[in-house]
């Protein structure tokens, strides 16, 4: 799946076990695109999830980076 900085996208697996040790990243959870790579997506999630600000200076606890395939964009967004 390809994605853009600014879509909306949810969360549909978590595949790293360190993600849900870390943070507080589920199923269903929705955010915004902020950051992409090779590898990962850097989201700032509507719900404080324990994470950081990001690269991006996002909402301090918003912030984690997800693999792609853990995520599928939000249809009816950008």
């Amino acid at each position: 799946m390809e994605f853009k900085i600014g879509d909306r996208v949810k969360v549909v697996s978590v595949t790293t076990l360190s993600a849900l040790e870390i943070t507080g990243i589920k199923i269903g959870m929705t955010g915004t695109v902020k950051d992409l790579d090779e590898v990962t997506v850097g989201v700032e999630f509507d719900d404080n999830i324990g994470g950081h600000r990001g690269s991006w200076k996002g909402k301090q606890g918003h912030c984690f980076y997800t693999l792609y395939e853990e995520l599928e964009k939000i249809e009816g967004t950008k």
